[in-house]
């Protein structure tokens, strides 16, 4: 990239031939065009596609949630942002159909609370156990689930369209001790967004702080 110097004779903007002249931060740059791809409708082109659009719209969303964000942000994974953590971490477990049960919505843990999550009559069920364990860990008396649901739907251009949408719970401890499992209610428009979609995933993720130090478990998904 070269500067070039504010001249009422050299007024020259756009392209020249492999260049272009543009204004940025109020000074005259020369640069190289940018290279120019063909876009084809190869059935690879497609897959890759559809891979990509659901993992930025999962690190979008997981991105927005200030407790999800801060986990990321303090691991060790590679990236030098959360949202590019995000990305990097989810890419490679991502089908063409979008996302699977081994994306995560957070950082691998050493913690694994989360027995089992099911669907009953638009209630979402989350079972724990070792609740002995987490309850121990947790020190300021609130537990955190957050729930990310991803809907996809193929379209007639045989694009998947992919829409991701979070949801934050808080739960204060009874009696100072972590219950055995939780009920949310699942709101209106996500049970219409299960009906409609060709397929739906969820994913649940637990979240405390221990010491002042922010925690998580590992994250569980399935598939509807």
């Amino acid at each position: 990239m070269a500067f070039i110097q504010e001249n009422p004779l050299f007024a020259i903007n756009g392209k020249i031939g492999k260049y272009v002249v543009r204004k940025f931060n109020g000074k005259k740059i020369i640069a190289l065009r940018p290279a120019h791809y063909k876009k084809t409708g190869s059935k690879k082109a497609l897959v890759n596609q559809n891979k990509f659009a659901a993992v930025s719209n999962l690190a979008k969303v997981v991105n927005s949630s200030p407790l999800l964000y801060g986990i990321w942000k303090s691991s060790r994974l590679k990236g030098f942002s959360p949202y590019h953590k995000i990305i990097k971490a989810n890419m490679k477990y991502t089908t063409e159909d979008g996302l699977s049960v081994f994306n995560i919505i957070v950082p691998p843990s050493q913690f694994n609370f989360i027995d089992d999550v099911s669907l009953q009559n638009n209630f979402l069920v989350c079972k724990l156990h070792n609740i002995d364990k987490l309850t121990q860990s947790i020190k300021n008396g609130r537990l955190h689930l957050i729930i990310v649901w991803s809907f996809s739907k193929l379209s007639k251009s045989k694009v998947v369209k992919h829409n991701v949408k979070l949801g934050s719970y808080s739960f204060a401890l009874s009696g100072n001790s972590v219950a055995s499992g939780y009920q949310i209610l699942i709101e209106k428009d996500v049970v219409a967004q299960i009906k409609n979609s060709t397929r739906c995933v969820f994913f649940v993720a637990m979240i405390w702080y221990s010491s002042k130090k922010l925690e998580w478990s590992a994250c569980y998904a399935k598939v509807i």
